[in-house]
């Protein structure tokens, strides 16, 4: 269509537009981005379905080259990107690849299953670990929501009368 501007004419939708060699060129350009750097902006920009597949692809490559130690932070991130698309199967299927899990990743297997009090007992041992954590806290008062403890707002008289 571009190229039918330059000539000074519009394009009819009677004519046939070859764009098989535009999109060889344009494919060929994206192949020469690696997929984890894909992924990245994918999960920066919040589109977790394609942040997925750039991830999958950049994991398959991977595991031909790298030890199980190595794809680790590969398996790490992707389970992030499963807890972000709240498919709690996913989550709790990279759950099986790593051999002992740290509490944010038991704190994503138990928060993908709703299994709160769990979760609250992960948080509670995270914040206990590093006290000035503003997400472990924020998801303990996301834990004791989702119990119930937080139903009612508390309105504190500060103002003495």
């Amino acid at each position: 269509m571009a190229i039918a501007r330059r000539v000074g004419r519009i394009i009819n939708s009677d004519d046939v537009v070859d764009r098989e060699e535009e999109v060889t060129k344009v494919e060929k350009i994206l192949s020469l981005i690696p997929s984890d750097l894909l992924a990245t902006a994918s999960y920066h920009c919040k589109t977790f379905p394609r942040a997925l597949m750039h991830l999958e692809q950049h994991i398959r490559i991977q595991r031909k080259s790298l030890s199980k130690k190595e794809l680790r932070p590969l398996y790490d991130q992707i389970q992030k990107v499963y807890a972000k698309l709240g498919n709690s199967d996913g989550v709790e299927g990279v759950s099986t690849l790593f051999e002992v899990s740290t509490l944010e990743q038991q704190i994503r297997v138990h928060e993908a299953a709703g299994d709160w009090s769990a979760a609250q007992t992960c948080y509670e041992l995270s914040v206990l670990e590093d006290p000035n954590n503003l997400d472990y806290q924020h998801g303990l008062v996301l834990c004791l929501k989702n119990l119930g403890h937080f139903g009612e707002p508390i309105l504190l008289n500060i103002c003495p009368n």
